[in-house]
């Protein structure tokens, strides 16, 4: 083989070891187990979302990511040093958190036990769902 092959057949290996990588990273993470969660989400007032999904995810910022993909719930968000941090979600209409207002996104669980352990929930990517999970998703108004 000359130079020019053994670098094309190098580059080949070192990608399809990559992508052999990121597979089994995926399946290493994912659960095999089917989930039904509530999800709710009240904005301006009014519960604009309410619904049992099935789902194999995780984690709840997997669970978020998943309904979005499917066009389910709309989200926005973006990723912080603590996490996933919501900025936008909704059903068939987005509601945007308001900065000037000083209105944002929260969420709680009264089945979770990560939630009803610690009194609070920690970020979606720390928060393990389970089978009958429930959380309600918020556009709350601080002072």
């Amino acid at each position: 083989m000359n130079k020019k092959t053994k670098l094309i057949v190098g580059a080949l290996v070192l990608l399809l070891a990559v992508v052999g990588g990121i597979y089994g990273y995926r399946e290493l993470n994912k659960d095999d187990s089917k989930k039904t969660v509530q999800v709710v989400i009240v904005a301006d007032d009014k519960e604009v979302f309410n619904e049992q999904v099935k789902t194999n995810a995780s984690s709840l910022a997997d669970l978020l990511k998943e309904l979005k993909d499917e066009k389910t719930i709309k989200l926005d968000y973006t990723n912080s040093d603590y996490g996933m941090y919501i900025t936008g979600m909704g059903g068939s209409k987005m509601y945007k958190e308001d900065k000037t207002a000083n209105t944002f996104w929260t969420y709680t669980s009264d089945t979770n036990e990560q939630c009803t352990k610690a009194d609070f929930c920690p970020s979606a990517e720390d928060l393990n769902i389970v089978d009958n999970d429930s959380f309600t998703f918020t556009l709350m108004a601080f002072e």
